[in-house]
């Protein structure tokens, strides 16, 4: 089977409902995808513009106007460390695997400080521990127009699930 697809398979199992994961698995997970820590400055510019448009006149009908489609430039500085596996996307840095899910937001819902960003999966490799946590931000997000604007003071971990 595909490493990938075994992986996301894993992730999936762990990442279900319920109170308790297998730390066996959590090991292979963990194992398996490749320390790339993120860089210590990154930063995200994103621009929104509609393309042209075009007006004209119709027969039967009269002027007629055809608006162009939203056109949306991302630019980024610095490496995130994402790798993605699956429906996840996942940073793994020592001690910790952050996992988004693909269809997740860069940014949470305006000052939505109530839904997880991520889960946290933290390991010690001296004693073997894993626990998996949910990750809650601490901040505010404020969008006028075109510009989205994102202030966070730190995370909140919140313990979710415990090894068998």
């Amino acid at each position: 089977m595909d490493t990938r697809l075994k992986l996301n398979a894993l992730l999936d199992k762990i990442l279900a409902d319920g109170e308790t994961f297998s730390s066996e698995e959590a090991w292979e997970i963990i194992n398996s995808i490749p320390v790339i820590p993120p860089d210590d400055f990154q930063a995200n510019f994103q621009t929104t513009s509609t393309g042209g448009g075009a007006e004209g006149y119709a027969e039967g009908i009269g002027n007629v106007q055809a608006e162009g489609d939203e056109e949306t430039k991302t630019f980024k500085v610095g490496k995130d460390g994402i790798q993605r596996i699956g429906g996840y996307k996942i940073v793994h840095a020592p001690g910790e695997l952050k996992i988004y899910h693909m269809w997740s937001g860069e940014l949470a819902s305006e000052n939505d400080n109530d839904k997880p960003e991520f889960c946290s999966m933290q390991y010690n490799i001296q004693d073997s521990s894993v626990t998996i946590s949910l990750v809650f931000p601490k901040g505010v997000i404020w969008s006028l127009g075109f510009l989205t604007i994102q202030f966070s003071w730190g995370l909140d971990y919140r313990k979710w699930k415990s090894p068998k």
